[in-house]
């Protein structure tokens, strides 16, 4: 999808709890948590993060009940979990 790359704003660490909702609603997680350190917590549901072109994590995670999908992208390390 050529239109995510609008969406490397989040991969930076200053982020605001709206820019980390708007996020977590983009990549369409169903039940998720911004927790008070601004690290995200998501519930009953699957992270699919495939094929986004990240180079980063857009946030950092707490915790993932469901599975993780983070193939097809740049990362080099599993920073923000």
């Amino acid at each position: 999808m050529k239109y995510i790359k609008s969406f490397k704003i989040f991969e930076s660490s200053n982020l605001t709890r709206h820019q980390i909702m708007q996020a977590c609603d983009f990549y369409k997680f169903e039940d998720y948590e911004v927790n008070e350190d601004l690290t995200v917590s998501v519930y009953q549901s699957h992270v699919n993060l495939s094929e986004q072109e990240l180079d980063k994590l857009p946030f950092n995670f707490y915790y993932v009940e469901g599975s993780i999908n983070l193939s097809e992208n740049n990362l080099t390390d599993m920073k923000g979990f």
